[in-house]
């Protein structure tokens, strides 16, 4: 400590010399977990239909591709794979959407996405807007299965 810092010390009435308070050691620390979980609202505000239109989107690209190479060499064993993963992916929303976790979360529609749009990090999107955004994905994958199952078919 420099001087200047000293004489503030001494003014201010502490000890200089004394001793530092003992602090505790992180092994003392005892950070209790929280007794329950927070209920929260799983709600991924969008309406079912959404998420059914993106389930059939990549069911038909699955179906193109049964069509276009379902006599292959493994290829039902490679169908059978991307089936399995395709309900996981569509399936894990619906089950977090299904734990019912005490909190009530309003049931999303068609209607109330028209009529209220949806909130997002930089603004509030139109109905247009939100379904274009989720379902551009999955239908550029139907159009590309229908395109390879075209090319396919005329070799």
């Amino acid at each position: 400590m420099d001087a200047y810092s000293l004489e503030l010390l001494s003014r201010a009435g502490d000890d200089v010399g004394a001793p530092a308070p003992r602090s505790p050691r992180l092994a003392d620390a005892v950070v209790e977990p929280p007794r329950r979980p927070v209920p929260g609202a799983r709600s991924f505000e969008l309406p079912r239909g959404v998420f059914v239109a993106m389930g059939c989107a990549y069911a038909a690209f699955l179906v193109e591709m049964a069509v276009a190479f379902g006599t292959g060499t493994g290829m039902p064993l490679l169908l059978a794979v991307c089936a399995v993963y395709l309900a996981v992916y569509l399936g894990t929303p619906a089950v977090f959407g299904a734990v019912r976790t005490g909190a009530a979360a309003p049931k999303p529609s068609f209607a109330r996405l028209r009529s209220r749009g949806l909130d997002t990090l930089v603004g509030r999107m139109g109905v247009g807007a939100v379904i274009g955004q989720v379902l551009i994905v999955p239908a550029c994958v139907a159009g590309f299965g229908l395109a390879v199952l075209v090319v396919v078919a005329t070799l």
